[in-house]
């Protein structure tokens, strides 16, 4: 299927969304169904296997707890497996790919940089209903989900719209736990979103078994860093689109990154992001590290930033320019909320300990 903009479809069409979705509001009074160790049994004793099948099989309906831009948390009842998505980022289609549930995605919003090559063929042939910028409720209820996933901040009043707006229009909502910046997040939390998302989706045994590889992943890397690094904790500034000597910064505000970060024995040097840095502003922040996060839109400048920060003789003395401690990492793998942070904290890993 080729790529093409959905145009705004109204009237019937948001009918169609509002009376085809997933029970929303009209739930909102089921709670979460018991584990099935607790449902009553009509026939005789179950054999193993069967209730090893019972204990991997959701038992619907389920009640799962989100959160919006305004973190205030909404239950989301499913009734049933969501057979219609809408993905609103990179990493929720890739979460979905990695649980074998690429065939249920209907609709995307277009991504600001080029996809994972395993699942750019994927990206290729989805529908793209807008960008982030422009994309309305209506678009997305036009499509028809079940569920839209994505990050927290996403769902707002405008654009998107907000989880009730969406749930008047018979849409659940699901945003990843690892966006949720009103907490601390770890790299736990993206597992979590493996897990929830699996038992949603009626596939806790392939979601079980992909979170074991990632906290198999998670493992190996913090016992890594903890027969390297020792007490020593070094001091990161999270750099981007450096141009002519200013620069944007990502603070230790983002959760999920600190929370990357801290698994490095690392530590965010700049409290919050912001943009028009100068190099007078990287002397005072004096990082040991830098890591410098590339986009696509910026490729141009990103290819010979690292190289120009280098050359900068005011920076000569910052411990991260003078003993060449930089280093490059795409946006999505470090910035987004999925499976990718897990490459870019072997790449850390690797570059701050070997």
């Amino acid at each position: 299927m080729k790529k093409k903009t959905v145009a705004f479809m109204a009237g019937t069409m948001i009918l169609g969304a509002i009376l085809s979705g997933c029970s929303t509001k009209e739930d909102s009074t089921q709670t979460t169904a018991a584990p099935s160790s607790e449902v009553s049994q009509t026939s005789g004793a179950p054999s193993s296997e069967e209730t090893s099948a019972s204990a991997a099989s959701t038992g619907y309906p389920i009640t799962v707890d989100t959160k919006g831009s305004d973190f205030v948390s909404v239950g989301q009842t499913y009734n049933e497996a969501p057979e219609r998505v809408v993905t609103a980022n990179a990493s929720s289609i890739e979460l979905l790919y990695n649980l074998g549930l690429s065939e249920k995605i209907v609709g995307t919003i277009a991504i600001d940089n080029a996809p994972g090559e395993d699942w750019k063929e994927l990206y290729d042939s989805l529908e793209i209903l807008g960008d982030k910028m422009t994309i309305s409720k209506e678009v997305i209820a036009a499509a028809e989900p079940d569920v839209i996933i994505g990050r927290s901040a996403t769902f707002a009043e405008g654009t998107f719209g907000s989880i009730g707006e969406l749930n008047d229009l018979g849409i659940n909502v699901y945003a990843q736990k690892a966006s949720d910046m009103s907490t601390d997040v770890s790299m736990q939390s993206i597992i979590d979103d493996v897990t929830a998302l699996g038992e949603i989706f009626d596939v806790q045994d392939k979601a079980n078994e992909y979170a074991e590889t990632l906290t198999e992943r998670l493992n190996t890397v913090l016992e890594k860093v903890a027969a390297s690094a020792g007490d020593k904790t070094q001091n990161v500034l999270v750099m981007a689109t450096y141009k002519e000597g200013t620069f944007v910064v990502f603070g230790a505000n983002a959760k999920l990154q600190s929370g990357m970060l801290s698994a490095l024995n690392c530590v965010n040097v700049m409290e919050k992001g912001g943009s028009n840095l100068t190099l007078e502003n990287l002397v005072e922040a004096n990082p040991d590290v830098i890591i410098y996060i590339t986009a696509d839109r910026n490729a141009e400048s990103d290819a010979k930033a690292i190289e120009s920060i280098k050359n900068e003789e005011i920076l000569a003395s910052v411990p991260a320019v003078a003993i060449d401690r930089i280093i490059e990492v795409p946006y999505d793998a470090f910035m987004d909320y999925g499976v990718r942070n897990f490459d870019a904290l072997e790449e850390l890993s690797a570059f701050l300990y070997n």
